[in-house]
C-alpha cells in the first residue's frame, strides 16, 4: 500500500508561507459538498491540491465505496497553489473537517472560509472571516480558527477505470445514499 504524507511542502516554511491558500465566499456550500463523502465518524480522507483544483476523496472502510468531491479553482474567490511538485497531498480526518466547518457555518452561511496548508506545524489551517454590524451600525470583524492535524492515510485506489461505462455508475441524492450506507452497517 502506498501511504500518503504531506507532499509538496518546501523544505523551509516561514509562518506566512503556504503551499495552498484558498478562500471561498460561502462556507455552507463548501460544507454541504464535503458532507457528501462522509459516511462514518472515523473516516479519513485524502485532499489533493494542484494548480487547477482541489479534490477530497474518501473510501469506505470496506473499500466497496469511494466518493470524490472536486472543487475547481473557479469555486474559490481566491486560489493559490505554490507547491514544488505538481500537486500536494494530505490526509485529514473527515469528521474533524466536517465538525469544524459545521461550527463555522452556524455563524452565517455566507461567511468566507480560508483554507491554508501547511501551517508552521504542518497542519491544515481553517479561518472563518466574517463582518457583522453591531447595534450602532459599526462593522465588527469576526474570526474563528481551526488547525486540523494531517494524518498518514492510504492513497485511495483509482476506480476511474472501472466506471467508464454508464452501466457501472449511478447518480442519486446524497441523503438517499447516506440512508443506504447506514442500512448496510451491521451492529458490533
Amino acid at each position: 500500500h502506498e501511504v500518503t504524507t504531506q507532499q509538496g511542502i518546501p523544505a523551509k516554511m516561514s509562518q506566512n508561507d503556504h503551499v495552498v491558500h484558498m478562500v471561498t465566499d460561502n462556507i455552507k456550500h463548501f460544507l454541504h459538498l464535503v458532507q457528501l463523502v462522509k459516511w462514518s465518524n472515523k473516516q479519513a480522507a485524502v485532499m489533493k491540491v494542484d494548480a487547477e483544483a482541489m479534490t477530497i476523496t474518501a473510501t469506505d472502510d470496506s473499500k466497496c465505496m469511494q466518493g470524490t468531491v472536486l472543487f475547481k479553482r473557479q469555486f474559490f474567490s481566491s486560489y493559490e497553489y505554490r507547491g514544488e511538485s505538481h500537486f500536494g497531498v494530505l490526509g485529514v480526518s473527515l469528521s474533524s473537517l466536517v465538525d469544524s466547518l459545521t461550527v463555522f457555518a452556524t455563524s452565517d452561511g455566507n461567511a468566507q472560509l480560508a483554507l491554508r496548508w501547511p501551517d508552521p506545524d504542518g497542519q491544515l489551517y481553517l479561518e472563518l472571516l466574517h463582518e457583522v454590524e453591531d447595534d450602532r451600525g459599526r462593522a465588527i470583524q469576526l474570526n474563528m480558527y481551526a488547525h486540523l492535524a494531517c494524518e498518514e492515510v492510504e492513497r485511495p485506489p483509482d476506480y476511474s477505470l472501472h466506471f467508464q461505462e454508464p452501466s457501472s455508475s449511478f447518480i442519486l441524492s446524497s441523503h438517499i445514499l447516506k440512508e443506504l450506507v447506514d442500512d448496510l452497517e451491521w451492529p458490533g
